[in-house]
């Protein structure tokens, strides 16, 4: 297995965790919505504008918020790519050592003493 392929497998790796991360945060978040409404029926048939005007005054926070989720989403993902280069990097050293070594070896078998 060369370098390119163990970052591929890394990458689709951590892609994978943060994919079911963010799964069950959605799962939690609609079943805490679910649960609200259950217990508040009449929540549940607010008009749009009632909604809007409810969601105005911490609109600029909620995308402020989101924008800051997006920036830590991103970095979460450079730090993670980065410490899954430092991680295999002796795995690398070790694999190149034991194909030079094979190689060797197998030069050496095949040259009669």
């Amino acid at each position: 297995m060369n370098r390119s392929k163990l970052y591929l497998i890394v990458q689709t790796i951590l892609c994978v965790a943060l994919a079911v991360l963010l799964a069950a945060s959605a799962v939690s978040i609609y079943r805490e919505g679910a649960a609200r409404r259950a217990l508040d029926p009449l929540e549940s048939i607010y008009t749009p504008e009632i909604a809007a005007g409810r969601f105005a005054p911490i609109a600029p926070l909620c995308f402020a918020a989101l924008g800051l989720l997006a920036a830590a989403g991103i970095l979460f993902f450079i730090a993670s790519f980065l410490l899954a280069r430092w991680a295999l990097a002796p795995v690398e050293t070790a694999w190149d050592q034991q194909n030079r070594f094979v190689a060797d070896a197998s030069h050496e078998l095949k040259t009669p003493i």
